[in-house]
């Protein structure tokens, strides 16, 4: 359902769907891939960014990647010692390359090993590109509502900064949201 602030565009919008690390480097972000093909069947352009893999590339300590060691992406305080130093340009360079693509929206896949990467990364995009539009979605976004709005508190701490960075968080399947939200007029 389309809401009535929602217009139809009749150009074709962009949209880029980002998988940060730390995801698996031998598991292709299946998520992002199906969001894509459902977008483009809607005649939505749709870009996907497997940034994990890239940054896997480039990083000294491959073991993180391995489920054994995922407390160095999740853990903020493990995050900013073990792999904030090591990001050099890989923050500004991936922002180019997102925003070469010139999109309207920017949707990221949220899991707990990608959060704190992906909030750098919206920030980033935010800072340079102010009027874009971020969207998360994901399992963190799930885990998010049980803390916040359930109160269960049985999980690690909420990275608050989440509601600074993302424009709208969506819960459950992201398809028919993403295609809603390329209707908005944001003129």
């Amino acid at each position: 359902m389309i809401l009535p602030f929602f217009k139809k565009k009749k150009e074709k919008i962009n949209v880029a769907l980002i998988m940060c690390p730390g995801w698996g480097a031998v598991q292709p972000p299946v998520g992002i891939s199906y969001l894509k093909g459902f977008l483009m069947r809607r005649g939505i352009n749709v870009k996907c960014f497997d940034l994990s893999l890239e940054l896997y590339k480039i990083f000294p300590h491959k073991e993180y990647w391995e489920l054994n060691y995922p407390e160095h992406f999740i853990i903020p305080e493990k995050f900013e010692k073990d792999v904030l130093p090591y990001l050099g340009s890989f923050i500004p360079a991936s922002a180019k390359k997102i925003l070469s693509v010139e999109p309207e929206i920017v949707g990221f896949s949220l899991f707990m090993s990608s959060l704190n990467l992906s909030l750098l990364l919206a920030d980033f995009l935010k800072k340079i590109r102010p009027g874009i539009f971020i969207a998360g979605g994901g399992a963190e976004v799930t885990r998010l509502k049980r803390v916040l709005i359930d109160g269960i508190r049985d999980f690690l701490p909420v990275n608050r900064n989440i509601f600074e960075n993302f424009d709208i968080l969506i819960e459950g399947e992201g398809e028919e949201s993403l295609a809603d939200l390329s209707c908005i007029d944001r003129s």
